[in-house]
């Protein structure tokens, strides 16, 4: 038990004694070489990372240029579609009728009723 408090009091006192962003020395003598290799390896990491962002970022920004291209081509054609319907109706408002009336009978008919 006597061992357990001193162990304990000696880690207590050397972390009082640590400030934070003290780097830590290795106890195989590599501390400033191994602290300067991790630094390294992180920038290097942060450097792949950045290089990654910026191609994602490119890609989502030419997928979003796509979608738009695309949602202008059916606003198009739906435009299209609603001239060439309306231009039919005043040319044949009869026929237009009829086909109007044939296509809600097909409906009602394939409709379940209540």
């Amino acid at each position: 038990m006597a061992t357990d408090s001193k162990s304990s009091m000696t880690e207590s006192s050397f972390r009082s004694d640590q400030k934070p962003g003290d780097r830590h020395t290795y106890s195989d003598g590599r501390g400033d070489s191994a602290y300067a290799e991790v630094k390294s390896d992180a920038k290097d990491l942060g450097d792949k990372a950045s290089g990654m962002i910026d191609k994602v970022s490119e890609k989502a920004h030419s997928a979003g240029d796509a979608m738009m291209d695309v949602g202008k081509d059916v606003v198009d054609h739906t435009r299209d579609g609603y001239t060439a319907v309306c231009k039919f109706t005043k040319q044949n408002p009869t026929a237009a009728v009829l086909i109007a009336f044939g296509a809600g009978a097909i409906l009602a008919r394939l409709l379940p009723h209540r």
